[in-house]
């Protein structure tokens, strides 16, 4: 008979907020335990799995696209933390096919089907104005063109096909897989 772990229960809300109980720690409420300190780094749903794996005491699964939070819980920080997370959206591959990085300063979104976006997080928190076509901006947009294929590359991604979008982007996957 397997030696059984106590449960973990993790309470999420849309507020920003996450609250991990654990039976070594009592509490009457679930934010009756509250974290030793706030993470300003990126967590994103792809790193739930790895986490949870970690929390259970199981191995990590290989091949995974998101890394354990686990030490951000023991108050720690993870070495290299990635410094962007991205998104994407498929469509039916050749039409809607969106791919997005951001940074905390700024967020590119890859529309395959329309203009893309390039949005100043620091100065335009609620994307409203889109800078995509400013010259000023032409090296940002140029290194997150960069992180979204790289990372696309890294992950095997689809948008790697026949498709004519992919050729819409600015500049192509050799940009992000060149070193």
């Amino acid at each position: 008979m397997s030696k059984r772990r106590p449960n973990i229960l993790m309470f999420m809300s849309d507020q920003e907020q996450a609250d991990v109980v654990h039976p070594d720690h009592p509490c009457i409420t679930p934010n009756a335990m509250r974290m030793a300190r706030e993470v300003e780094e990126f967590v994103t749903l792809a790193d739930f799995a790895p986490t949870f794996m970690e929390l259970a005491g199981v191995p990590v699964s290989d091949g995974l696209t998101g890394r354990s939070f686990a030490p951000f819980l023991r108050g720690e920080t993870p070495p290299a933390w990635p410094d962007a997370f991205h998104s994407q959206f498929n469509g039916v591959e050749l039409y809607y096919t969106q791919r997005m990085v951001a940074t905390k300063d700024f967020k590119y979104v890859y529309n395959g089907f329309d203009f893309d976006e390039l949005y100043d997080l620091r100065n335009d928190p609620h994307e409203m104005v889109n800078l995509s076509e400013d010259e000023g901006y032409r090296e940002v947009k140029r290194d997150l063109v960069k992180r979204m294929w790289r990372f696309a590359g890294e992950q095997d991604d689809i948008i790697f096909n026949p498709y004519a979008t992919t050729a819409l982007a600015p500049w192509g996957p050799a940009e992000g897989l060149r070193e």
